[in-house]
């Protein structure tokens, strides 16, 4: 198979397997009806962004749940501080939501470049609070700006190449299922002639 087609397909699989565990872990919490309001968030945004990949926005999510300690709705709110810290300290999304859920657990150190004391909030609600609002807003527009910078721009082209791949591995995959499976009907058939 040409290169450029099995890229395609592996950019189609690595999406499809982000959005199964996702799937798989709502489904493990009974959280089932929330998985195709994440996907359209994290779809949402990297729309809006363009330099983001929905696949990495489906990763936060996926963090955040694991982290277990907030409701859908609070998960929601961050998304657009942890893309905007990201954007803004020029890490990745899966870094900065990192941060943020050791902000939520107390541990502020990388905040206090922000002039944020995290220590001051005793409760999760409270370092919620300080998260969304006090670093929200000393971040806020940075994806918007980080967007239009070069290598803004260069992001943006290249998640377009790499959504580009994405959908042609969509309709690559099923050709590559159907050759695969009979090649394996070939391989049996000649291994139980040798037999």
């Amino acid at each position: 198979f040409p290169s450029h087609d099995t890229d395609s397909v592996d950019e189609f699989l690595q999406a499809e397997e982000a959005s199964a565990r996702l799937e798989n872990k709502l489904k493990n919490l009974g959280r089932s009806d929330a998985f195709d309001r994440i996907q359209k968030k994290a779809q949402d945004l990297a729309d809006w962004f363009k330099f983001l990949d929905n696949d990495d926005i489906v990763g936060v999510f996926d963090k955040l749940i694991t982290y277990g300690k907030l409701t859908e709705n609070q998960m929601n709110q961050l998304l657009p501080v942890i893309i905007n810290f990201a954007s803004d300290s020029r890490m990745s999304l899966q870094e900065s939501a990192g941060v943020i859920i050791k902000a939520l657990e107390g541990n502020g150190k990388a905040l206090k470049e922000y002039g944020i004391n995290i220590k001051d909030a005793g409760t999760l609600s409270e370092r919620f609070g300080v998260v969304l609002n006090q670093l929200g807003d000393k971040v806020k527009g940075a994806a918007d700006s980080f967007g239009e910078t070069l290598p803004g721009k260069m992001a943006k082209a290249k998640q377009a190449f790499a959504d580009f791949k994405e959908n042609v591995g969509s309709l690559l995959a099923p050709a590559f299922s159907f050759i695969i499976d009979k090649l394996n009907f070939i391989v049996k058939s000649y291994d139980l002639m040798l037999s």
